[in-house]
């Protein structure tokens, strides 16, 4: 839930904790469910996933996060109000609950308590351009127009604050716009009651859905939940019904911002964000963005290595080639149409990838070439990463695993292979082995994960 660029100020407790490390994997998987099925607009499902997940870890602030944009969604406001005062008793200096709560509380015919909110967070943060938005959204609803344009114009609403000028020109009476009559108040199970002022939910929508990451959770790398200080593509400023923002406006709406600290983030748009110290190895063809100074990112063919020697082969293949860049600045890798990127860190693990599904990785891992055979067509070639760093890879649909124990085998669609990780020997079976004299089946033995697309299917025997 991010504004404008006043959210700067979000504290860092309210980060780890929603990062908490003691999470389970069943409240991971209700909690990353709960957030796709909300950023789909699939709200009643969503709320079903996000209790489940609040079940098993009632205190989650990013789960309490998201759960209150659920209820707002359902007209459920009195319930989101609970969620983020409570919350906000906790992190009182977090600019986007206060900003949220304050939409909450002018829903319900509350603008007094959301006028002291966004007075103390325009306060705190004089640039923050959306709370300065809805504080003329307040002051429009008190009939106190002149304060309203003020607002507005320092939130840079000007069609809005001529609004304001057409109201003050006309001589029209306070509350004439938008302000709820005396008896509005909420409905007793919990919804907003009906009432015949003009509702601004066209102008004023909760919008940034806290960024659990579109990934799966998997062995052998923990995933990193939190996001770097950046507003959402889709995130767009409050304006009137019908009314087009200035250029300006959209720019700092639309504003790609970078993570402060090194290392790898997962924005809502689907990119991953880098931010490099050093250098990086990145898939040319996968690089939408680089920014840095004119020194940044000088950069080098990377090669296959193989038992140790280097080959003069490109990695990555002739047509997509991968290069390190070299130098301190900042990228976005995108993924590719009916593709998404999997971004995570290895601690010190070994991993063996397909190599034409590596995006990218950070130069502290180190990294070696094999192949795979095959008994029809080419040899399908891999990629060994080791050690500690963030990499990103690319999968067709959604990332699947199947845990493979020394009492099971497991056995996968070659194609749909994407790598595995552990002590795991992977075999293809030959038509005489294969169920039905199929072919292009690959056995994984031992004991580790292995890594498919969804299409695959895996096989347990």
């Amino acid at each position: 839930m991010q504004g404008g660029s006043g959210d700067r100020g979000r504290t860092s407790d309210y980060r780890h904790r929603v990062a908490a490390p003691d999470a389970t994997e069943d409240f991971l998987f209700h909690l990353y469910r709960g957030s796709e099925l909300l950023q789909d607009n699939r709200v009643h499902e969503a709320k079903e996933e996000l209790e489940q997940a609040l079940k098993l870890q009632p205190r989650d602030a990013k789960g309490q996060d998201l759960l209150a944009v659920v209820y707002f969604r359902l007209g459920l406001y009195p319930r989101s109000i609970e969620i983020y005062e409570e919350l906000i008793r906790e992190f009182p200096r977090d600019a986007a609950l206060a900003q949220n709560l304050s939409l909450c509380y002018l829903k319900t015919g509350q603008p007094d308590k959301a006028r002291t909110l966004l007075e103390t967070l325009v306060l705190a943060q004089p640039d923050h351009m959306r709370a300065w938005a809805y504080l003329g959204l307040v002051h429009e609803r008190l009939g106190d127009y002149e304060k309203a344009r003020a607002a507005f114009h320092r939130g840079e609403q000007h069609g809005m604050a001529r609004r304001m000028d057409d109201l003050l020109a006309s001589g029209a009476p306070a509350r004439s716009l938008s302000v709820p009559p005396p008896d509005f108040k909420p409905s007793d199970d919990g919804t907003a009651a009906s009432s015949p002022f003009h509702d601004l939910e066209r102008e004023v929508t909760l919008t940034g859905i806290p960024a659990v990451p579109r990934i799966a959770t998997v062995p052998p790398a923990a995933v990193s939940s939190e996001r770097p200080s950046a507003v959402p593509l889709q995130d767009v400023p409050v304006a009137a019904s019908g009314e087009i923002g200035t250029l300006a406006n959209l720019a700092r709406g639309s504003l790609l911002k970078f993570p402060h600290e090194p290392g790898l983030w997962l924005h809502p748009s689907g990119l991953v964000l880098a931010r490099v110290e050093t250098s990086f190895a990145a898939r040319l063809s996968d690089i939408q963005l680089l920014a840095g100074d004119a020194q940044a990112f000088k950069h080098e063919r990377l090669l296959r290595r193989m038992r140790n020697r280097t080959l003069d082969e490109p990695l990555g293949g002739a047509d997509t080639p991968m290069v390190l860049l070299g130098g301190a600045g900042y990228l976005a890798l995108g993924p590719r149409e009916g593709e998404q990127l999997v971004a995570f860190r290895m601690d010190g693990d070994f991993l063996f990838v397909r190599e034409s599904v590596l995006v990218g990785f950070e130069s502290s891992l180190t990294y070696e070439s094999g192949r795979l055979a095959a008994f029809q067509g080419d040899a399908v070639a891999l990629v060994q990463l080791r050690g500690r760093g963030g990499v990103v890879l690319r999968a067709r649909g959604r990332l699947v695993t199947s845990e493979v124990k020394a009492d099971k085998t497991v056995i996968v669609a070659r194609d749909a292979v994407v790598g595995w990780a552990g002590r795991l020997l992977p075999r293809e079976l030959s038509p005489e082995e294969a169920m039905g004299g199929a072919s292009g089946l690959i056995s994984f033995a031992g004991e580790g994960t292995v890594f498919a697309s969804s299409g695959a299917r895996l096989v347990a025997s």
